[in-house]
């Protein structure tokens, strides 16, 4: 009895199948029936390729395609790169003087501007122009240039630069993409937190420089006056001195001295713009292809940031470029 089922159910299993499969058969003739196309040989057969499409040539392209001449046209060499005239400034500079980067403000406030650069355009284009050696030395780009060389004088910063100034000369960007300047920027990144007091310092000191040649912007007569030359060159020598001799110097006795020279000219400290109370806090950054330095008075005189980074030739010059 249990056989007799079980023989029933195998039949009906098998008769079941053998409909579907007859099923399924129909349905791929009907679908492949008017293409040629094997069913038997879908799994087996090699995609056909796709061509790609081709763009649409203009005259020009089209009758130049079929000149032996462009049939192989040459690769195009890269772009060449440009970083304007202060790097190489500053690294010459860093070099000549051996480690150390004095400024010379007080010695030049008679070759003094009628007025101070008014925005970043103007302040690039005045260091540029010092740099490439069209003027000599500017008050105010000396004074600027202080806490700013405080940077090329750290060994790891100095090679940041000296890469990017190969990276330029070569135009080879991917040299600033290596391990090696990793560690590089690693350790300028290091220095620069660990000198930040120092800078600050610095920065306070090439304030008050700029602020003195304001006021001689003001009255040309003032360049050589005996109270004017006596605190620039004392704030001149301490923007000069190394850092373990700045330990001492009390910046609050040198902004007091500040005050009390322009009651003693008679310019009152809004004629300058002289804030007793601007911060000191100074903004380092170096990448692989950027050293940049600010401060709260750089924000407040020329509304920017130094920046010096590589960039393409054709780029250089243009509204809101770098040194």
């Amino acid at each position: 009895m249990r056989t007799r089922r079980f023989k029933r159910l195998f039949g009906t299993i098998v008769l079941v199948s053998s409909l579907l499969i007859a099923a399924f058969g129909t349905i791929l003739y009907l679908q492949f029936k008017d293409t040629g196309i094997n069913p038997r040989e879908i799994a087996f057969r090699d995609p056909v390729p796709v061509a790609a499409p081709q763009p649409q040539a203009d005259q020009e392209s089209v009758s130049g395609a079929t000149s032996p001449a462009n049939a192989n046209p040459p690769a195009q060499t890269p772009n060449p790169l440009t970083s304007g005239p202060l790097l190489d400034y500053l690294i010459e500079r860093y070099n000549e003087r051996g480690g150390g980067y004095g400024v010379d403000v007080c010695a030049n406030l008679s070759q003094i501007p009628t007025a101070p650069p008014k925005n970043l355009q103007e302040f690039v284009g005045t260091l540029n122009r010092r740099a490439s050696g069209e003027t000599r030395e500017d008050p105010f780009a000396e004074a600027a240039l202080a806490p700013l060389g405080e940077m090329f004088r750290l060994a790891s910063v100095a090679e940041v630069a000296d890469r990017m100034r190969t990276a330029r000369d070569t135009g080879d960007l991917s040299l600033l993409q290596s391990a090696d300047m990793n560690a590089v920027i690693a350790r300028a990144s290091s220095e620069l937190f660990s000198a930040r007091p120092f800078v600050d310092r610095k920065s306070q000191h090439a304030y008050h420089l700029w602020i003195l040649t304001k006021v001689v912007a003001l009255d040309e007569g003032l360049s050589d006056d005996p109270r004017i030359q006596s605190i620039c060159t004392e704030i001149e020598r301490r923007a000069n001195q190394p850092a373990n001799a700045q330990a001492n110097v009390d910046l609050n006795a040198e902004k007091a001295a500040m005050l009390r020279l322009m009651a003693d000219v008679g310019i009152a400290p809004q004629q300058v713009g002289f804030d007793a109370n601007m911060g000191s806090e100074v903004r380092m950054n170096v990448g692989p292809n950027l050293i940049a330095f600010s401060a709260p008075w750089m924000v407040r005189e020329f509304g920017g940031t130094i920046r010096l980074e590589l960039k393409p030739a054709q780029t250089q010059g243009q509204p809101g470029g770098g040194p």
